[in-house]
């Protein structure tokens, strides 16, 4: 799961987060503590969910979701069921964001789940250096927080 993670910011920021990072942006101050215990749990992958309904007699049917009839997973619940209850949070949290969508990432489990650890860089020109055709990024602080706020909320909500 933590490798997954990695992956999903590294496309997203270009950033290589570390296992360590991950673990500790679970507590970021912006993430509510519901939310925070939402993703450690997550990570963990505590929810009784698919497989883990296997084995407790009488409840085997939970496995699979009552509306597209697949293997019900955290991954399946949050972004691919077809369920207006999972597609519409996802398109309002979207049409909220003010900013370009190419700062708005593929949504995905290891999104959400490093959702903490994600950050908006953009290239700007460093009038320090001596060599101006050399560029920089520079986190821009509000995107970045409005992000963490919009994908934390929305895929808790669903």
């Amino acid at each position: 799961m933590l490798e997954a993670i990695c992956c999903a910011l590294k496309d997203f920021s270009g950033t290589v987060e570390t296992d360590e990072t991950l673990w500790h942006s679970t507590t970021n101050p912006i993430l509510r503590t519901h939310i925070q215990e939402y993703l450690y749990k997550s990570i963990h992958q505590t929810q009784m969910v698919g497989p883990k309904w296997t084995n407790i007699q009488g409840f085997r049917q939970r496995m699979d979701c009552t509306i597209c009839h697949l293997l019900d997973t955290m991954d399946h619940i949050i972004t691919q069921c077809q369920a207006n209850t999972t597609q519409i949070p996802w398109e309002l949290a979207k049409a909220a964001w003010p900013h370009q969508d190419t700062w708005w990432p593929n949504i995905s489990l290891s999104t959400v789940l490093g959702v903490g650890c994600i950050n908006i860089l953009i290239q700007r020109e460093d009038q320090i250096q001596r060599d101006q055709d050399q560029q920089h990024t520079h986190r821009c602080k509000a995107p970045t927080r409005l992000l963490q706020l919009l994908i934390s909320k929305t895929a808790h909500l669903v």
